[in-house]
């Protein structure tokens, strides 16, 4: 008779599990979009194409990472990561906390012992994704502006000008 109660306990348990986790959506995206990185021994800028992958964490949490290439000031890079918020529905504004890593090409200064500066630099700060618009098949974003502050008391604007991504 104990092991029946105990069985039944089981089940019990079993179904808080299952209604407690929580529902992820996969969404790579492809992104235009430019960088400016500037303080007193780096300077950094460039606009390119990106690639990237959101992960959305039951309805308002999202995870984001990607990789960009910028050509202006030679052949820049930057690797970002981030975590945010976002509204529920077709009109999705979002808001992002984010570490962004920019390497290879650049402008450096020298310094005071006439080492080259750290490659590669980080930058952490704030992206706002003001006009997101999201269904079932995907979304797309127009116009996210991000700023950072980062090694060297440097100050990093990153802009995206377009973002598509699609569901899976």
């Amino acid at each position: 008779m104990k092991k029946i109660y105990l069985i039944l306990f089981l089940c019990l348990l079993s179904n808080i599990f299952v209604k407690a986790q929580t529902k992820v959506n996969f969404v790579p995206y492809f992104q235009l979009g430019g960088m400016y990185y500037s303080s007193k021994q780096v300077t950094s800028t460039g606009a390119g194409p990106g690639i990237g992958l959101t992960v959305g964490i039951s309805e308002h949490f999202l995870a984001k990472t990607d990789v960009n290439l910028y050509w202006i000031n030679g052949n820049a890079a930057s690797f970002r990561l981030a975590l945010g918020y976002k509204r529920i529905g077709f009109y999705a504004p979002a808001g992002y906390l984010g570490i962004s890593s920019i390497f290879a090409s650049r402008t450096e200064f020298l310094l005071e012992d006439g080492s080259r500066p750290v490659n590669p630099v980080f930058s952490i700060g704030l992206q706002l994704s003001p006009l997101r618009f999201e269904n079932e098949k995907g979304f797309v974003s127009i116009l996210d502006i991000g700023y950072g502050f980062g090694s060297y008391h440097g100050k990093n604007l990153e802009v995206s000008l377009l973002s598509l991504g699609v569901k899976f």
